[in-house]
Parts: structure tokens; C-alpha cells; sequence
């Protein structure tokens, strides 16, 4: 079973999170990052020279406070579409809580990983990535 569409927590985390990894695309790698209009698409497409350079998919963790100390980060499964395109860079970020840290990764390290089938506090038996720690990379919004 997969977490049902929830407005309020959209509403509360969506635009915070895609805003502070924005900024940091802009800073890193000079991307000119755009959030995408579709709310079932990738959160971010992001440009250089005019073209597209890659995608980019924000989540964020109210879990994560303080310091990380899980030897992996789940990715829901429902965001294997968002990296299957080979053409394109397709990164996520997964942001803490108070949105100051977060980790990325390329969506093919993802796709690489086991899948487990886990409960939660949104659903029964999902299907999550298991993505190891050490194939992240932490970085300061």
C-alpha cells in the first residue's frame, strides 16, 4: 500500500524545502532552478545555458534533528519514475527538518539499491529503497 496525498503536509513542507535546495543548486552548480508546476512531476528542473541539465526531487525529514544517526535513508518507491530517465542527471535531496542540512544523491544509486517493504506511521507493507548511508553526500543549505 502506498501513503495516500496528504494537502496540509504538502502545504507545510513543499515550498520550504524546494525553496531552501534551490538556493543551493543556484550556489553549487550555478543551475537556474525551477519549481515545476506539476504537482505530480519532479519538484525542480533545473537549467544551464538555457537547456535543461537535470531534475531533482526534494523531500523532507521531520524525523532527521540534530545529527543523522541511520546507516541508510529510505526512498519511497513511488519515486522510481523520477529516475529512470538515462538522458538526464535526476538527483534527490533528502532535507532535514529545520532545512539547514541535507543529503543527495544520483537517482541511479537509488535504483541500485534493495528494496524492503516496511510499516509506517502513513501505511502498511510499503516499498521503500534502502539507499546506504555512505552513498549520500551531506551538504549545508
Amino acid at each position: 500500500m502506498r501513503k495516500q496525498f496528504s494537502q496540509e503536509q504538502y502545504d507545510q513542507d513543499d515550498a520550504a524545502a524546494k525553496k531552501a535546495v534551490c538556493g543551493y543548486l543556484f550556489k553549487r552548480w550555478k543551475y537556474i532552478p525551477v519549481v515545476n508546476k506539476d504537482l505530480y512531476g519532479i519538484d525542480i528542473i533545473c537549467y544551464k545555458n538555457g537547456k535543461i541539465a537535470g531534475y531533482v526531487e526534494v523531500e523532507r525529514r521531520h524525523s532527521w534533528r540534530g545529527e543523522f544517526t541511520y546507516s541508510t535513508i529510505h526512498v519511497p518507491g513511488r519515486k522510481r519514475k523520477f529516475f529512470e530517465n538515462p538522458e538526464t542527471t535526476n538527483l534527490i535531496f533528502s532535507v532535514r527538518s529545520d532545512l539547514k542540512k541535507a543529503f543527495w544523491i544520483d537517482g541511479r544509486e537509488v535504483l541500485n539499491s534493495p528494496v524492503v517493504f516496511l510499516d509506517n506511521k502513513e501505511c502498511d507493507n510499503e516499498d521503500f529503497f534502502d539507499v546506504p548511508i555512505q552513498k549520500w553526500t551531506l551538504v549545508a543549505l
